[in-house]
């Protein structure tokens, strides 16, 4: 019976299981499809502050759109206008927890602002005065910021910024170099043939866009342009001052990026044209690409998680247990002498050394697992006593 009890049990335990199987899979089946689980896009905007995403579970490949901000506009927007910045487009693979950080570039500071460069790292505009510091504003346009995405703090895209646009007071324009892989250089005035030149885009080899350098034959030159940096992430060069004629030409900015592009140099006095800054360089990781933005503002980021594509775990095989150490039997230390018993008429008693070898050896084959049987022999009563 008690075999019969715990076979029973068994089996309601299995009918258990079948109708919890059937309910799963009856709950599974009456989801819709919606309920499943989607793409995520979150889009980022200009706020002059990094911000930070942790990846959520189920999603294992990232796609990432950058835009670099564009440089500040000349005095005559419709004449010399910033540098466009750089759209950078990559998909990584990520895992649940990684931490990204977006940072959003800002656009540079258009002439008769305050020539700031833009956030994230863009190059001021010369000054129009160089001994009136707010003046800085008044001539040329400031770089634009690059847009960085990191993984795990590490630099994984970077958007570079266009150049800023040189001061150009008449119609002579000398644009802001664009963003791009390696970021174009700065225009220079074609009323001045090249005297005045502008930065050069930064390299995407690592070097930073040398500031415009004026000619040597020109008399009492502005000052040049300053180089990009070089270091990843480095910022534009400051565009080159005038010497304080209000007529000169203060050089344009240079975008921010992976290196920065040089400030264009500054035109001597009664020219108007100095150069404009050039674009900053981008970064991408394999497989992406660097295009030029199609219209000029602030920096964007869009980041997309594609969801599902994460590999599928291999099971671990269970550790089987440890069975332990076997006992070995051990023969008793001495002979144990047969108990005397009266049952049936009869009693058990030692018979010498056969007998208690035969004990002992049902006592060892009872140690592994053997029957136990006495070495002893049954003596018939004395009918005489």
């Amino acid at each position: 019976m008690p075999v019969v009890a715990r076979a029973s049990r068994r089996r309601r335990c299995g009918v258990a299981l079948t109708v919890g199987a059937a309910g799963v899979l009856a709950v599974a089946a009456a989801l819709p499809a919606s309920a499943a689980v989607g793409d995520l896009e979150l889009d980022y905007a200009f706020t002059g502050a990094a911000e930070v995403v942790e990846v959520p579970a189920g999603y294992c490949s990232l796609s990432i759109t950058a835009v670099g901000a564009s440089g500040g506009d000349g005095v005559d927007p419709d004449v010399s206008t910033g540098g466009l910045g750089a759209v950078v487009t990559a998909t990584v693979t990520v895992a649940e927890g990684d931490v990204l950080g977006i940072d959003v570039g800002g656009q540079g500071s258009p002439a008769n602002g305050d020539g700031a460069g833009g956030y994230g790292g863009g190059g001021d505009a010369g000054a129009y005065d160089p001994g009136d510091p707010d003046s800085r504003g008044n001539a040329a346009g400031a770089g634009g910021g690059r847009t960085t995405v990191t993984l795990n703090g590490a630099e994984l895209v970077i958007a570079g910024g266009g150049g800023g646009a040189a001061f150009s007071f008449f119609d002579d324009p000398a644009s802001g170099g664009d963003a791009g892989l390696t970021g174009d250089p700065g225009e220079t005035s074609p009323l001045y043939d090249g005297l005045f030149p502008g930065g050069a885009g930064g390299l995407s080899g690592g070097q930073g866009g040398l500031g415009g350098v004026n000619a040597p034959v020109v008399t009492d030159p502005g000052p040049n342009g300053e180089d990009g940096g070089d270091a990843q992430g480095s910022v534009g060069g400051a565009g080159g001052d005038t010497t304080g004629d209000p007529h000169g030409g203060s050089g344009g900015g240079g975008g921010a990026g992976a290196v920065g592009g040089g400030g264009g140099a500054a035109a001597p006095r009664e020219a108007n044209g100095g150069g404009g800054g050039g674009g900053g360089s981008s970064l991408t990781p394999a497989g992406g690409a660097v295009s030029v933005a199609q219209a000029p503002g602030d920096g964007s980021a869009q980041l997309v998680f594609v969801a599902g594509g994460c590999p599928t775990q291999t099971p671990t095989p269970p550790v089987p247990a440890d069975p332990g150490t076997p006992v070995v039997p051990q023969a008793p230390a001495a002979p144990v002498a047969a108990p005397e018993s009266t049952a049936g008429g009869a009693r058990l008693a030692d018979s010498g050394s056969n007998s208690r070898r035969g004990l002992a050896l049902a006592l060892l084959m009872l140690g592994t697992g053997g029957l136990l049987a006495f070495g002893a022999r049954r003596e018939p009563r004395d009918r005489t006593r």
